[in-house]
C-alpha cells in the first residue's frame, strides 16, 4: 500500500517515498478534495525484518460553499506496521495509523486512529480488515472491509479491483460499500493510474452527494 524506491540503505534500513498528483483524492469511494484534484507525498522508512512507518500528506477540502469553513486544508497520516510471511504465498500485515487534520478551526476534531490487520495471497489478492473506536474523530466505531485484486496485463500494465464495505452504524447510524476499477502501468519512471469509482447511496446519510457520485479518477505519481 504505502511503497517506495528505496533512495537510502543503511544496513537493513530502506527509505523512499512517493509525490504525485490526481484529479480527485478519493477515500474508501468518497472524495476527500469536493471532487477537486489533489497533490500528494509520502516517506516511507522499511526494515528487513518486516517493520515499517510512513508519513504521508495531502490537500483537503471537506465542505462545499454554502457550509462553514472548517479550517481543514491538509490531511497528514502517520502509520507504523509489521509484516510477515506466513506460508511461502500468505504474508500477514497488521498497521496502526493515526489520521490528522491540522489547522482545522475551533470546534472541528477529525483525528482518530485506525488499526488494520491484512492477509495477502501471491502478492496480488489481498484481504484486510480495520478498526477504530472513533472514527472521523466522533465518538462510535467504524468498522472496514476490503478485499483487493490484481492481474498483470503485461510486464508494463495491470488491472485492479477493490470490493469495501464501511460499517459506520455505532457512529453515524448508517453504512455503505464501494467498488474501484483500475488500470494502471508506468511511463517513463511515471507511474500513472485511472481509476473508476462507484458508492452505494448510504454514503450520502455521512458525506456530501456531490463526493459520493461514480467518478473517473486519473492519478500520476514519481518514487523517489
Amino acid at each position: 500500500m504505502y511503497c517506495g524506491l528505496p533512495i537510502l540503505a543503511v544496513a537493513d534500513i530502506k527509505v523512499g517515498g512517493q509525490v504525485g498528483v490526481s484529479t480527485d483524492h478519493i477515500f474508501r469511494g468518497v472524495s476527500q478534495t469536493m471532487s477537486g484534484a489533489a497533490i500528494e507525498a509520502e516517506v516511507d522508512v522499511d526494515f528487513e525484518n518486516g517493520w515499517y512507518g510512513y508519513v504521508w500528506g495531502s490537500n483537503v477540502d471537506y465542505t462545499d460553499a454554502l457550509t462553514p469553513d472548517d479550517g481543514a486544508d491538509i490531511e497528514v497520516d502517520f502509520g507504523i506496521g509489521y509484516i510477515f510471511s506466513a506460508t511461502h504465498n500468505v504474508t500477514l500485515g497488521l498497521e496502526l495509523v493515526k489520521y490528522t487534520n491540522p489547522g482545522t478551526e475551533e470546534g472541528y476534531d477529525y483525528n482518530y486512529e485506525e488499526l488494520l490487520a491484512s492477509v495477502t495471497f501471491y502478492d496480488e489478492h489481498s484481504l484486510t480488515v480495520g478498526y477504530s473506536d472513533n472514527v472521523f474523530g466522533n465518538p462510535g466505531d467504524g468498522i472496514y472491509y476490503a478485499l483487493n485484486s490484481g492481474l498483470d496485463l503485461s510486464n508494463e500494465i495491470s488491472l485492479g479491483l477493490e470490493l469495501g464495505h464501511y460499517d459506520l452504524s455505532e457512529s453515524f447510524d448508517t453504512a455503505y460499500s464501494y467498488a474501484e476499477l483500475s488500470i494502471a502501468g508506468e511511463l517513463k519512471s511515471i507511474d500513472w493510474q485511472i481509476s473508476y469509482v462507484t458508492t452505494t447511496d448510504a454514503d450520502e446519510d455521512v458525506f456530501y452527494a456531490s463526493t459520493t457520485k461514480d467518478r473517473l479518477m486519473l492519478a500520476l505519481s514519481m518514487s523517489f
